[in-house]
């Protein structure tokens, strides 16, 4: 068994920092490529070193461009060093080889820290991820207003602790109640 098979079977077994010492070791014997490269990368994301994998991951999506596991590798790692607008290109470009659930709920989810999206590229991304993703509402609302208060609920599993609801009390005491039936929940 190669190192690089070795490395990947670990990554399977979710041995990340074993893995990473195999890819490592089949790097020393000479091995290069998009297997070596994507592997050590991956590695070393799951091992908590973000900055390192961004190098390896780069090399492996410049090699192998089609293949989404070195972008979506690329975007979490740059999304965790803070690099946001990246993290996004790199979702999106897996999004255009692959449109699937995993890449349209990251791209939903961290396209709203990024300081170049507009409210319409949050929205788009999140309207795309609510589409394909989410079921469809068992119920809808009716455009019609029933005849009544306006029907308020608040949630919080905090309503029993006095610290955590201060605040929120001058809020439920002062609603109209005449205009509002206020529900907690």
């Amino acid at each position: 068994v190669s190192q690089l098979q070795l490395g990947a079977e670990l990554m399977g077994q979710r041995r990340f920092a074993e893995a990473l010492e195999c890819f490592r070791r089949a790097q020393a014997l000479g091995a290069r490529g998009f297997e070596v490269d994507f592997g050590l990368g991956s590695a070393l994301l799951d091992t908590g070193q973000e900055a390192a994998a961004i190098v390896e991951l780069e090399r492996a999506a410049a090699q192998e461009p089609r293949h989404i596991g070195p972008r979506q590798n690329l975007a979490k790692a740059q999304y965790q060093l803070g690099l946001v607008d990246e993290a996004v290109a790199n979702f999106r470009a897996a999004l255009a080889v692959n449109d699937d659930f995993l890449h349209r709920s990251a791209l939903a989810t961290v396209i709203p820290g990024a300081p170049a999206a507009s409210h319409a590229d949050v929205l788009a991304a999140r309207r795309a991820f609510a589409e394909n993703d989410l079921p469809s509402p068992r119920f809808r609302f009716s455009p019609e207003r029933s005849p009544g208060p306006l029907r308020v609920g608040y949630l919080s599993s905090f309503f029993k602790s006095a610290n955590w609801m201060k605040p929120v009390w001058g809020l439920v005491n002062e609603h109209d109640r005449t205009g509002f039936a206020v529900h907690l929940l």
